[in-house]
């Protein structure tokens, strides 16, 4: 009977409105409303409900009515009694159980804390107030976590929606801000994630900072790392640590102790203790790499290194120093600008533009110790080899070289070039010396002999030192052998020479008798 009688009541509410006569003021059990609907309690028995119940719909129903929501419907209420459904720009604050009013745009949620004056526990009605608040803070519509947190989310929310103080199982620990920030944290503590996406999956790492878009998403249980930068670190293994990325798009995929700044420093090791800076600098391989300068790379093994603009270690303890130098092989070593070495266990100073090389002291000096020889043999050649070789003089080609080489235009110093090209050199054919060695079956290891199509032959001048050597000790033995010879030769015109005197003193003395 009492629903009816209400009933009855909004009924003839609604009918009243709608008509000219809509000034006058409802009361519903009163005689006397004080506001243009004015509701008193029924009964003041404790069994007896009271109360005005508005509609309940839950959110996919809630959605479905979006279209019939205009600003002509400001202040409707409603009460939301689940979250199913995909939210629309209307019910995007739609994100927990509850009362929700239109504000013309969009469905927004009662608050269940008031603002209060600080020290004491009235609202604040004044704009000068401070205030403090001692529930969850949100505003515009997402829920945050804990009383620690705060959450802001505005029309473009899963763009630049901001979260400070984010974190889950250890809040007041980890600072998060950006969409998505440690979203899935569990019990990770002292983190700090700037920026979408930031430390997005981690759980259980703990002291990390990540500040960029997606940096460190995909650490889990890492600890102490550091990503800063777009897309820094962004697909990492999960439990890394003590790396370091600085730069877009900067990091290693493996490994621990990797240090990586620029943009696009990239390392796909498989283990750590490598270190690259410059833009687009690369490490590859395995550990204890390093690569420096723009476009710098190491890759193939471990121990490389790498120093100057497009440099490139390839294989295992190489080291290449200076704009665009290369090596390839193990313990390789090339210095200088545009300085190539593919020859394992050798130096290789400059280009071909260098005239000279000079250094302070008088001689240099090379390792030579019976303690680290074996196979020793005396079968060194020398004037069979000696003389067989043909001096000459040259100029050299260098644009024969870039074309063998398959060196850049922009790795080329044309002027050192033109230079070097006029100067009159003295020295030996590559491959003249490689016949004279076959014709005498001698193994020479003063010959460079090229292991690929780009590659081209080179001498050890020094080298040719030992068979020199045994040239002068050939030729001594003959001299020592010419020199007895004289000797003999001489002594034995020495004695003729005393029977010759002893002869002319018997004729004079025949003569005189």
């Amino acid at each position: 009977m009492k629903k009816n009688i209400l009933y009855h009541l909004l009924l003839s509410l609604a009918l009243f409105s709608t008509s000219e006569f809509a000034q006058s003021q409802v009361g519903i059990n009163t005689k006397d409303p004080k506001a243009t609907l004015d509701i008193h309690s029924l009964s003041t028995t404790p069994t007896t409900p009271e109360g005005l119940i508005v509609p309940s719909l839950t959110r996919q129903q809630t959605i479905s009515k979006d279209a019939a929501y205009d600003n002509t419907l400001t202040g409707a209420i409603i009460y939301v009694t689940d979250l199913s459904g995909t939210l629309t720009t209307k019910t995007r604050a739609i994100n927990r159980i509850g009362y929700y009013a239109f504000d013309g745009t969009m469905w927004i949620p009662f608050q269940k804390e008031p603002w209060n004056k600080v020290g004491t526990n009235q609202a604040s009605t004044e704009n000068t107030d401070d205030i403090y608040s001692n529930g969850t803070v949100t505003i515009n519509s997402t829920s945050a976590l804990t009383s620690m947190a705060l959450t802001v989310v505005s029309q473009d929310a899963y763009i630049n929606g901001i979260s400070i103080g984010r974190g889950k199982g250890n809040v007041s620990s980890n600072t998060a801000v950006g969409y998505n920030t440690l979203n899935n944290n569990t019990t990770g503590t002292t983190n700090n994630a700037i920026g979408y996406n930031a430390l997005a999956k981690n759980t259980t790492g703990s002291y990390n900072i990540a500040v960029g878009y997606s940096a460190l998403a995909n650490n889990e249980k890492g600890n102490y790392n550091l990503a800063i930068g777009y897309r820094v670190n962004e697909n990492r293994q999960d439990s890394l640590t003590y790396n370091v990325a600085i730069g877009a798009n900067a990091g290693f995929t493996a490994g621990n102790y990797n240090v990586a700044i620029g943009t696009n420093a990239i390392g796909t090791t498989t283990s750590g203790g490598n270190t690259i800076i410059g833009n687009g600098a690369k490490a590859a391989g395995e550990m204890l790499n390093l690569a420096i300068g723009t476009n710098a790379s190491t890759s193939g093994g471990k121990n490389n290194t790498a120093v100057g603009y497009n440099t490139t270690s390839i294989g295992e303890g190489s080291i290449a120093i200076g704009s665009t130098a290369r090596t390839q092989g193990t313990n390789t070593i090339a210095i200088g600008y545009g300085a190539t070495n593919t020859v394992s266990n050798s130096i290789v100073l400059g280009n071909s533009s260098i005239t000279s090389i000079r250094a302070a002291v008088t001689s240099i000096t090379s390792l030579s110790d019976l303690r680290l020889k074996k196979d020793i043999q005396n079968n060194v050649p020398g004037w069979d080899f000696i003389g067989k070789l043909k001096p000459v003089t040259y100029h050299l080609d260098l644009s024969a070289e870039a074309s063998i080489k398959g060196i850049p235009a922009e790795s080329r110093i044309l002027e050192s070039e033109k230079a070097a090209e006029k100067i009159t050199r003295s020295g030996l054919i590559a491959q003249d010396v490689e016949s004279a060695t076959k014709e005498i079956g001698y193994d020479f290891d003063g010959i460079y002999i090229p292991e690929n199509e780009k590659d081209t032959y080179g001498l050890g001048y020094t080298t040719f030192v030992v068979p020199l050597v045994k040239t002068v000790q050939e030729q001594q033995v003959i001299l020592k052998q010419q020199q007895l010879t004289i000797h003999i030769q001489q002594q034995k015109m020495n004695e003729r020479d005393t029977e010759i005197d002893l002869l002319l003193k018997r004729i004079e003395a025949l003569d005189s008798k």
